[in-house]
């Protein structure tokens, strides 16, 4: 819905040229109001910034009007599409914010196997959306993150090993480039852009306003939960990581644990398959340490829900990550061991989550994601409540991650880190040369340029 932005109280020196300006289209909402107030709320409570203002899009010809609009009044730009930045890059003071959780189409083409979808459309919601029409797509875990930024990053998810990353369904994207055209971007149809798009992150070359995947049918599934005793966590680690890599494609796990005080280790897997095969593929892990197991065999999208868990809350958290190679040796899962044990918080947490697979049949240079010969992905979270605790937690992250780095290679640019040493060439790796020069092409002048967007115009040697 349009609102006339004539009617509107619009704060600071340019209020008659701003409302004069006949090209900002969608929900507009400026400092003061309530809609405001709510819609600079960033994922990761870290962090309160203030927006120039929002513009709320529900077509891409609203993306359209507020990058022209921006520039014309020289007001630099931020994205809503996931809304999950871990660093709140998505809402930045004084800029003008562009949000798409509006743009929640999504239409399903069962003759031609494929779904297209609005990137404001919430993870557990596409799930549920498309199971009721029999179909599935690779994708994530987190229930409320919009489609358009996990997808952008890559997304790993509980399918990966059988149908890849969420960006290798990806089949075709329109959007809006920095001078506000319009594009189509497909293998056939700007070629570099749409290599780009899969995997190179958001806020790089493009808005994408909508999204064309290949679908899977959603047959039933099966799931596994095992907890470990925490003092058996470091034989639990060396088993799992030895089983997952060799493991049946179908099936994709993750491992967690939190402090000693938390009694447990713990695993979850999936199945896209019966749950008697399930325990079979799984006696490895159910011979190793004191397992407490549980399997059950649920349809794709109670195992989604499932894997979902309860989502919405903002939360206080700071995130590293790190891709292994190879698998840990035995002075690294002590490693891991220690830091946990010294935690500060107790919803610290470190995870391990299972690659290889239909990961790795794509060479890295195959899409911009460059991380496909990954064992796993590890992701160290620290959470807390009070402001006071802040610098212990962000440096035991950033110390864990640092004593980590001797064994393992690259981040994720889904989990973007803020301290992340070296971030475009741990997000990129030999892709990174690739992505700066597609930038300089469509975005030669650094239009989308939030904090760890790819330089405009910048070719490393």
């Amino acid at each position: 819905m349009a609102a006339g932005l004539a009617a509107l109280a619009v704060p600071g020196p340019k209020r008659s040229a701003i409302a004069a300006q006949p090209m900002l289209t969608g929900q507009v909402a400026w400092p003061g109001s309530p809609l405001y107030e709510d819609g600079r709320r960033a994922f990761n409570s870290r962090f309160d910034r203030y927006p120039a203002g929002i513009v709320f899009c529900d077509n891409v010809e609203d993306v359209q009007h507020a990058i022209i609009w921006a520039q014309a009044q020289a007001l630099s730009i931020s994205v809503r599409s996931g809304g999950h930045s871990y660093e709140g890059y998505s809402v930045l003071d004084n800029r003008l914010l562009i949000d798409l959780s509006g743009l929640t189409h999504l239409a399903v083409d069962h003759a031609a196997g494929t779904a297209t979808v609005g990137p404001g459309v919430r993870l557990l919601n596409l799930y549920r959306a498309l199971a009721a029409e029999g179909v599935a797509v690779a994708a994530g875990t987190c229930p409320g993150v919009g489609l358009g930024g996990l997808v952008l990053g890559g997304g790993i998810g509980f399918r990966s090993r059988r149908d890849g990353l969420a960006c290798d369904s990806l089949l075709d994207v329109e959007g809006v480039l920095a001078d506000g055209r319009v594009f189509q971007a497909s293998a056939s149809e700007q070629p570099d852009l749409f290599w780009a798009l899969r995997g190179g992150g958001g806020g790089n070359v493009g808005v994408a306003t909508r999204l064309t995947f290949r679908t899977t049918p959603a047959h039933d599934v099966s799931m596994a939960s095992i907890t470990w005793p925490w003092d058996e966590a470091a034989a639990v680690i060396a088993a799992w990581q030895a089983w997952a890599r060799g493991t049946d494609p179908r099936l994709s796990s993750s491992l967690a644990f939190f402090r000693p005080d938390s009694g447990v280790i713990g695993f979850t897997g999936l199945h896209l398959g019966p749950v008697g095969e399930l325990e079979a593929l799984l006696r490895p892990l159910l011979e190793t340490g004191s397992p407490s197991p549980l399997l059950r065999a649920l349809s794709w999208l109670e195992a989604a829900e499932t894997l979902a868990g309860p989502g919405g809350a903002h939360a206080t958290f700071k995130n590293g990550s790190g891709f292994a190679y190879r698998p840990l040796p035995q002075e690294a899962i002590a490693l891991v061991v220690s830091w946990m044990a010294e935690a500060p918080a107790p919803s610290n947490l470190i995870s391990f989550f299972s690659m290889g697979g239909a990961i790795s049949q794509l060479a890295p240079a195959e899409t911009a994601f460059p991380h496909r010969f990954a064992l796993f992905d590890i992701q160290i979270q620290a959470y807390w409540q009070d402001a006071w605790q802040e610098d212990e937690n962000v440096a035991w992250v950033n110390g864990f991650r640092q004593a980590l780095a001797p064994y393992t290679r690259g981040a994720y640019v889904n989990y973007i880190d803020a301290d992340q040493p070296d971030w475009a060439t741990a997000y990129y790796g030999r892709n990174l040369n690739r992505l700066r020069r597609i930038k300089a092409r469509y975005d030669p002048d650094g239009v989308f340029d939030a904090p760890q967007s790819v330089p405009a115009g910048v070719v490393a040697p």
